[in-house]
């Protein structure tokens, strides 16, 4: 039974925590035939068989595990989002530098100018 006892509340010593009769016979620290021919084994399986035990700690902990996926998409998402903006930006700067890279020779030579019908690239990169 104590093997139950730790199982059952989530306090396992060994085993991974699931309620089995392997697990239980592992934390109980006896083999399975001996689980068997106990009069306990008869009393666990009716109890593990019966669904209206409640296990409160269990939905509990799954309902956790819900909200914490969906919160990890969400920053995920807005991680995802966040890097988009990013790239076009930069982007958008490296269109404005290879356009005055471009127009560096003309203003070196003082025939370019603002004024001269010079266009500013766009603001933001087609996607």
């Amino acid at each position: 039974m104590d093997g139950f006892e730790r199982l059952m509340p989530g306090r396992p010593e060994i085993s991974d925590g699931t309620v089995t009769v392997i697990n239980i016979c592992v934390e109980a620290g006896v083999s399975r035939a001996s689980y068997y021919r106990s009069p306990v084994a008869a009393v666990v399986k009716e109890l593990l068989a019966a669904p209206a035990v409640a296990r409160p700690e269990v939905e509990e902990l799954r309902a956790e595990i819900a909200r914490l996926k969906k919160a990890e998409r969400k920053l995920r998402s807005d991680k995802a989002e966040e890097i988009r903006d990013l790239a076009d930006t930069m982007d958008t700067y490296a269109n404005h530098i290879q356009v005055l890279t471009c127009a560096m020779p003309s203003w070196k030579k003082g025939t370019g100018s603002f004024a001269s019908g010079w266009n500013a690239p766009p603001t933001t990169s087609p996607r």
